[in-house]
């Protein structure tokens, strides 16, 4: 009983959001449109006037993937009887009617083709349109249609791509004047009688209409809830990972800053440890070159007086001295004297 008076709330919320809405809104176009042969076609006759077609198929949010790169999500798919397709997007933001988006899309239209014909030359035309709220423009041209020609020549280069910009703020009192009018009602009495007057009264007056699109936007808002709880959960989970990743950075800085402490600790130890040893190795070379210099002049000494020796001993020898006097000179006794001299 909660749930259904909530969906009845809901969807009473939702009944005054879908009165302010125009077929220019991204949603509500979506859900109109979806296989709306008569509004789809209405649409193309007024803006491409000299076809005589007869659509046969339309498809809202139609989606040709590929393989290679970027698929597309085409806002309205038409074909007519000839094989013929149509991409229509309907961008309230000037930003998202990108030359190059219309070249992607025309290209994948073509992709697609491909794969059914059986030589380029059996390629049917294709035909992406642009309806933007402004005139991106600004050449206040109620349809911009683009061309390919020979640069020197000017003659046209007919590949059969055709695109086409639908200036959203024209006001014209012409077909496309009121196409854009229609659009960019919010009311039915507003609009002029064509199918997309008859479109919007069974969305936003007839009890099945408006019952459909109060499913839609229940669908959209369990989407938009869905997408909300998964990106939490996305954010939640990065947000664990992110702290674990600072944890886990924290700790090898923590644990590469201990390991640079004992290197550089272990580094100053080694190089204490050398100098002590060097300065070690130093002392004791120092001390072996002092005992050979005193080893050294003890030796000088000893040969100095050896040598007085030997002389005083020949001059006692040769009767120039007494052995008395030679003792006095030598610094010694005489029984010393005689000793040393081995007299």
């Amino acid at each position: 009983m909660g749930r259904r008076i909530a969906a009845q709330i809901r969807c009473a919320a939702y009944l005054k959001i879908i009165q302010g809405l125009r077929l220019m809104d991204d949603d509500f176009m979506k859900i109109c449109l979806d296989k709306n042969i008569p509004a789809v076609g209405h649409i193309l006759a007024t803006i491409l006037p000299h076809l005589e077609l007869r659509i046969i198929r339309v498809k809202t949010e139609y989606v040709i993937p590929n393989l290679y790169g970027h698929g597309v999500r085409l806002d309205i798919y038409a074909k007519d009887k000839n094989g013929t397709p149509f991409n229509i997007e309907i961008q309230r933001a000037s930003r998202d009617a990108h030359p190059r988006r219309a070249r992607y899309n025309a290209s994948l239209l073509d992709a697609q083709l491909r794969r059914r014909s059986k030589s380029y030359k059996s390629l049917p035309d294709t035909y992406v349109i642009f309806i933007t709220e402004k005139d991106i423009f600004g050449e206040s041209l109620p349809v911009y249609e683009i061309g390919r020609i020979i640069l020197k020549t000017g003659a046209s280069f007919d590949d059969g791509s055709h695109i086409l910009y639908v200036n959203g703020a024209y006001k014209g009192d012409d077909p496309i004047g009121h196409l854009i009018h229609d659009l960019r009602a919010q009311k039915p009495e507003d609009m002029t009688d064509s199918p997309l007057r008859s479109t919007v009264i069974r969305y936003k007056e007839t009890e099945g209409g408006v019952r459909t699109m109060c499913k839609a936007f229940e669908k959209l808002r369990r989407e938009a809830a869905k997408e909300a709880n998964e990106a939490a959960a996305k954010a939640k989970r990065e947000a664990r990972e992110a702290k674990k990743a600072k944890a886990i950075a924290e700790r090898e800085a923590k644990e590469a800053k201990a390991a640079a402490a004992k290197e550089a600790r272990e580094a100053r130890e080694a190089a204490e440890k050398e100098i002590k040893t060097a300065r070690m190795a130093a002392e004791k070379e120092a001390q072996k070159a002092s005992e050979a210099m005193k080893a050294a002049e003890t030796a000088r000494k000893d040969g100095k007086a050896q040598g007085r020796l030997e002389l005083l001993k020949e001059l006692v020898a040769a009767g120039v001295l007494t052995v008395s006097a030679a003792a006095k000179k030598f610094g010694d006794t005489e029984e010393a004297f005689r000793k040393m001299a081995m007299l």
